[in-house]
């Protein structure tokens, strides 16, 4: 038994939801991650901590939106149509990614900078 390969190659399938979904993640994680800048400049200022618990939740929130934003922006970069709207989404997720990465990193530096 002999088996035929189709000669046309495979195409990009086309999943604008995808990409939509991917903007509006990388979009609301951008927000979030604004607000939570300026709920720690609140903090900073000696305004309780309110704003340091807002900040946390505001960070979190955006972590799981740029998550999400991130991982449907690649799935639909490579698709015929709305490859704008997927770059946007990655683009916009990547700040809320690389602050959570480097957030760690500098906190450790500020505390042994005050020691």
């Amino acid at each position: 038994m002999t088996q035929t390969h189709d000669s046309a190659q495979e195409q990009p399938v086309n999943k604008p939801i995808q990409a939509l979904l991917s903007f509006i993640f990388g979009t609301g994680s951008f927000i979030l991650l604004l607000l939570f800048f300026s709920s720690m400049i609140i903090r900073a200022d000696g305004n309780g901590v309110v704003a340091a618990q807002m900040a946390m939740l505001w960070l979190m929130l955006s972590v799981l939106l740029a998550l999400f934003g991130f991982i449907l922006g690649l799935r639909a970069r490579y698709t015929l149509q709305n490859k704008k709207f997927a770059t946007f989404g990655l683009v916009l997720s990547c700040p809320a990614l690389i602050t959570t990465v480097l957030m760690p990193l500098f906190t450790v530096f500020m505390y042994y900078v005050r020691s």
